[in-house]
């Protein structure tokens, strides 16, 4: 198996500064997109970011004849697609106020995010692979931990709310008798009842917020310390773990 230095091939240096510097600027746009007057500059900035980003992986996946660029860009596309197929759904589930498009909108949403996933796994083992580097497999593995741990927080607010709201809904006759005012109360009985788990709950998510950083900090712990990366002899979508990254 051919192995490339990054000492002597520019081409390899050139893939990795992009890479590693996108998605340090890509970070940091996201974080100051929400202040006033410099959100579109931001804005700008991630757009920016990602282009670069995607130079960079290009250019990464052609040296080193992986599939990693494509799946990427696979992911990129399918996820506009699902995108604007929500939006049509959306629309007419309430044009025609038939709950047939939202049923297939949630059968597309798991397929989707389960296909996501998956790719997203057989990128990260495969830039291990490559680079015989761990921090990719280990940057999959707490995004994981944290879209998991922070989807379950929703359920669990969505399901306490929901048990108080039709339990006040049966009080007065019908989710339409709700007014506004007594929706506030809704909302503070919500709050007095459950003010512990909600507690709880807050200091998991703040929890999982770090475990999401601490993803992208081993992303970019693993793109700063690529150094040599082997070629794969066929580009095919199949993992190729060494034994380093399959630890």
């Amino acid at each position: 198996m051919q192995i490339l230095n990054i000492r002597d091939n520019q081409e390899l240096q050139s893939a990795k500064n992009f890479m590693f510097w996108s998605l340090i600027s890509y970070i940091i746009c996201c974080f100051v997109v929400v202040i006033p007057f410099v959100n579109i500059l931001a804005f700008i900035g991630i757009i920016a970011s990602f282009v670069v980003g995607m130079i960079g992986l290009y250019k990464f996946s052609k040296l080193c004849n992986t599939f990693v660029f494509r799946l990427f860009l696979f992911s990129f596309l399918l996820g506009i697609g699902f995108q604007i197929t929500s939006w049509v759904l959306g629309f007419l589930a309430g044009f025609n106020e038939s709950a047939i498009p939202l049923a297939i909108l949630g059968v597309l949403a798991i397929g989707y995010y389960a296909l996501i996933i998956y790719w997203a796994y057989l990128m990260s083992y495969e830039m291990s692979a490559r680079t015989n580097l761990k921090e990719f497999i280990v940057s999959f593995k707490l995004s994981i931990i944290a879209i998991i741990g922070m989807v379950a927080c929703v359920g669990v607010l969505f399901g306490l709310f929901a048990s108080v709201l039709l339990e006040a809904a049966s009080e007065f006759g019908g989710l339409e008798n709700l007014s506004s005012y007594r929706l506030e109360s809704v909302m503070l009985v919500f709050v007095d009842s459950y003010t512990a788990t909600l507690i709880a709950i807050g200091g998991l998510c703040v929890f999982l917020v770090g475990v999401a950083i601490a993803s992208f900090v081993f992303s970019l712990m693993g793109l700063y310390k690529i150094q040599e990366v082997s070629v794969r002899e066929v580009n095919i979508c199949k993992l190729e773990k060494t034994s380093n990254a399959g630890d």
